[in-house]
């Protein structure tokens, strides 16, 4: 039932999904790289970073929300709303699993 009650109230129009999905594709294949930068011991210390993994997630999250919002308004010709903003962080969500799983695969 909650599946249906999201899909009567997607936000988003398909396009704007299919961008967000192709956005985390691609963060999670770069997280490979991303991971390996972070876990360099000068760039460590440097940050006071103490788990790489949560500071790649968190550095990916930001990624993909900041590059999310810069390509709907280039395509949309205006900032998301509440309700699209909240949507993407939801998409994003419900792929973390993943992002995660890249993230320990390269650590």
């Amino acid at each position: 039932m909650n599946q249906l009650i999201q899909i009567l109230f997607m936000a988003l129009s398909s396009q704007n999904r299919g961008m967000l999905e192709q956005i985390i594709d691609r963060e999670i294949a770069y997280v490979e790289k991303l991971m390996r930068t972070f876990q360099d011991p000068q760039i460590k210390s440097q940050l006071q970073i103490t788990k790489e993994e949560d500071f790649v997630l968190g550095m990916a999250w930001g990624y993909m929300m900041g590059k999310f919002d810069a390509s709907f308004l280039a395509v949309n010709q205006r900032i998301p709303n509440t309700d699209e903003s909240e949507e993407a962080g939801n998409i994003i969500l419900n792929r973390v699993r993943e992002i995660k799983e890249a993230i320990f695969k390269s650590g």
